[in-house]
């Protein structure tokens, strides 16, 4: 693995560590807990890239949409 995949995915999972520790997950995390918010990072990736392209939605839309999917990530683990 390069050294920036490893730098990429390091910081991917500081992030997740940040949301989990932010929802009071515990250490460890539950694992269907732990996948959703790895996965929400990658749907945020793509939201964003599609966001640039395409500019089609205010910033707001787009904030409102992540909100929403990492919610509906969240509930689908099992988690509040």
């Amino acid at each position: 693995m390069s050294t920036r995949r490893r730098r990429y995915g390091s910081r991917r999972d500081a992030t997740s560590a940040r949301i989990l520790e932010g929802l009071g997950a515990g250490d460890p995390p539950p694992p269907k807990l732990r996948a959703a918010a790895r996965a929400w990072l990658w749907f945020m990736d793509g939201v964003i890239l599609d966001w640039l392209e395409h500019r089609d939605m205010s910033r707001t839309e787009v904030r409102d949409l992540l909100l929403a999917s990492l919610a509906g990530s969240i509930s689908a683990a099992g988690s509040p």
